[in-house]
């Protein structure tokens, strides 16, 4: 690949991109890159090459929308001697998915012209994979294991990349997951627990300030889904005591499950799960 900002005996301000496939390095681990550059002409310090990496660029449009994380790499001194960039460590990027991008700069006082070649990427295969898990339970004194609970685990881009069911003890995992951030997207048949005057109260006390709720307790409140406990939530409760209404917009069931980064590592997610009054 050769790259340069010089054309008919004038220079021009320029910024280039040679950007490879995605690079995918599940099931990879040690990892590292070499190259090779040559470089001929100009001697001013405003033209450059660089060599970068990035995990969230799509693989289309401006690389500039992307994060790009520059590489340490020995580049060509000039009059086209062949220099290896060195062994660069990329280990951090071992289970990923990434593309590596070349860039060119220069302006119109001089530009040089560069050659890239010879781009190897090298890894031991190893770890093909993290196990993620935990156990899921209701939010009571007890920790009552919730067992048959579908769990959809879902990558960055939302999409489900494993499937799995908690046991009778309310464990749930998977395996061979990859680096990445993840959530956990749970789904049950379960019959609604009921509600009772008794929850009606509660809510009331903490809209009035005399016994306040907190964490999945308050927010099992929130039955109509926007974002806080008032005297509606309330009243579409009594209405569903009354068999007014017969569900909520946002289900019966509530867990408070966040999302979660496997980095080189297993994972640990324990959640809890808590009927809507």
């Amino acid at each position: 690949m050769k790259m340069s900002g010089y054309l008919s005996g004038a220079s021009f301000d320029n910024e280039d991109w040679l950007i490879s496939a995605p690079i995918n390095l599940s099931g990879f681990i040690n990892t590292n890159l070499n190259f090779q550059t040559a470089m001929n002409y100009g001697a001013d310090t405003t033209t450059w090459l660089s060599a970068l990496v990035s995990t969230n660029y799509t693989g289309s449009g401006d690389p500039n929308s992307a994060t790009w994380t520059p590489l340490t790499a020995t580049l060509s001194p000039g009059s086209w001697t062949w220099t290896s960039s060195g062994i660069i460590d990329i280990s951090a990027l071992s289970g990923q998915t990434f593309y590596l991008g070349f860039k060119y700069t220069c302006n119109t006082t001089n530009a040089r012209t560069w050659e890239v070649d010879n781009v190897m990427v090298m890894g031991v295969a190893g770890n093909t994979g993290y196990n993620v898990g935990g156990t899921l339970t209701y939010a009571n004194s007890a920790h009552t294991p919730m067992n048959n609970v579908t769990l959809n685990l879902k990558n960055e881009s939302g999409n489900v990349v494993g499937t799995t069911t908690t046991n009778s003890s309310g464990v749930y995992s998977f395996t061979g997951v990859g680096n990445g951030n993840y959530t956990l997207e749970p789904s049950t048949n379960k019959a609604w627990g009921g509600v009772t005057a008794t929850d009606v109260l509660l809510y009331k006390k903490h809209i009035a300030t005399i016994t306040p709720l907190t964490g999945i307790y308050l927010a099992s409140g929130d039955v109509n889904g926007v974002g806080g406990l008032s005297a509606t939530d309330v009243l579409l409760i009594k209405k569903r005591i009354a068999t007014i209404t017969n569900s909520f917009t946002v289900g019966d069931w509530l867990f408070n499950n966040t999302p979660f980064t496997v980095l080189n590592a297993d994972v640990t997610q324990n959640f809890n799960w808590f009927n809507l009054w």
